[in-house]
């Protein structure tokens, strides 16, 4: 039973988390979108990244913006053009983050009955 309440909160904190970062990159790499359009699709507002100060600036993108660029680049591919391909993959993404929701919803009452057992 501990092995499955460590499991689900595991779970859970990976579904809550927003934190897993990439470099630019290694956005390029993972989605064969090169570095110069996605600066571009950045730029146009179609992305975001957060940006790091130091000695100098990097830009990181979040696990949700990987997915959303590989939704773009599928759409393109399909023959939208960017404008529309961003558009329909926002709202993939809206329903994405429903779904995350949903299931760390579930997680938690899950964990919450396994108290009570």
């Amino acid at each position: 039973m501990n092995n499955e309440n460590d499991f689900i909160q595991r779970v859970r904190k990976i579904v809550k988390q927003e934190k897993f970062v990439l470099g630019i990159g290694d956005l390029a790499t993972a989605t064969g979108v090169s570095q110069r359009q996605l600066r571009y699709w950045e730029k146009q507002g179609y992305i975001r990244s957060e940006q790091t100060t130091g000695t100098r600036q990097h830009r990181k993108y979040s696990y949700v913006t990987l997915m959303k660029v590989h939704m773009i680049q599928s759409y393109i591919a399909s023959g939208f053009t960017l404008n529309v391909a961003a558009e329909k993959s926002g709202l993939h993404e809206e329903m994405a983050n429903a779904l995350r929701r949903l299931i760390g919803e579930r997680l938690f009452r899950f964990s919450q009955r396994q108290k009570w057992v």
